[in-house]
């Protein structure tokens, strides 16, 4: 799931330390957002809420 701009829940969870007791899911958000498949999906989001302010 994703927030409307475009990034996992969890990982604005853990940007809060709401993952700090939970390790697996901090290594599921790491290496989800790690991957170039994620990142490139992520980029060509957010170029579309730009170009469509």
């Amino acid at each position: 799931m994703e927030t409307p701009n475009g990034r996992p829940v969890l990982s604005l969870v853990d940007r809060f330390d709401g993952l700090a007791n939970y390790p697996a899911c901090r290594g599921y958000v790491a290496r989800a957002t790690a991957c170039p498949t994620f990142m490139k999906a992520h980029a060509d989001q957010m170029a579309h809420f730009v170009a469509t302010g």
